[in-house]
């Protein structure tokens, strides 16, 4: 379905052309940039992400930080952020897990960062723009490992009226219902309470269709059950379990 085709079916919704009618062009481009700006939104909302990508880098021995981004070292979209991270180790490819840290983790598990081994086990992505920083700890001094880096490959926005793009299942409806609410505004119109329902239970339908794809382990706090053995009982005073 083209921009055009979808912006005109969602202006349709809410009465705002009739069938046969064409939009003018400003209304047609005025909606395109509508469009964009809700599908820009969409990319920093985990369940609306179909895809997460599989990026893998070539590491430089004795390189600690690297740019991740359109402009950086590492060459891509900038990712809204990152799923999870791993080093690739020898002819063999075999992939070891990273330990991302949050900026708090940075400064504190790792006071001294001017530290060099053959494998790097943590890393701490920032979030500058346009370019994100990828530090590692420690920082490799060998030149046979790369990194793969996990990441949302956030939905394509039109980059014309004619971009014709495909979309997985329920992303038509829920595209073209929330467009419309979005719309409704600009073109003057009354909001329907049941095009404004729609909208909403489009999108909950969508985001219910992704969570295979960002199923997470769940875990509990020691602090709640202690460990084998236990009571399940944790004393506040101490730090240790009954």
């Amino acid at each position: 379905m083209t921009a055009i085709e979808l912006i005109t079916d969602a202006v349709r919704e809410f009465g705002g052309v009739s069938h046969g009618e064409a939009l003018t062009a400003d209304e047609a481009n005025d909606s395109l940039r509508r469009l964009n700006v809700m599908l820009d939104t969409w990319s920093a909302e985990k369940l609306t992400i179909y895809e997460v990508a599989r990026s893998v880098y070539t590491l430089t021995s004795g390189t600690q930080t690297y740019t991740l981004g359109p402009t950086g070292d590492f060459v891509q979209t900038r990712p809204v952020w990152i799923e999870r991270m791993g080093i690739i180790q020898g002819t063999q490819a075999i992939e070891l897990p990273l330990k991302m840290l949050t900026t708090e983790r940075w400064a504190g598990e790792v006071p001294v960062k001017d530290v060099q081994s053959a494998l790097a086990t943590k890393v701490y992505v920032d979030g500058a723009y346009p370019d994100r920083n990828v530090s590692f700890w420690p920082y490799p001094n060998v030149s046979d490992l790369q990194v793969a880096i996990y990441w949302p490959s956030a939905p394509t926005t039109f980059a014309l009226l004619a971009t014709d793009l495909a979309w997985p299942p329920s992303y038509h409806e829920a595209l073209l219902t929330n467009l419309a609410v979005r719309l409704v505004p600009q073109f003057g119109a009354p909001l329907n309470p049941v095009l404004a329902k729609m909208a909403v239970d489009t999108y909950a339908t969508l985001k219910r269709s992704q969570t295979n794809t960002h199923l997470e382990e769940l875990a509990v706090d020691r602090m709640l059950v202690g460990p084998i053995g236990s009571k399940g009982i944790w004393d506040w005073r101490t730090g240790d379990p009954l």
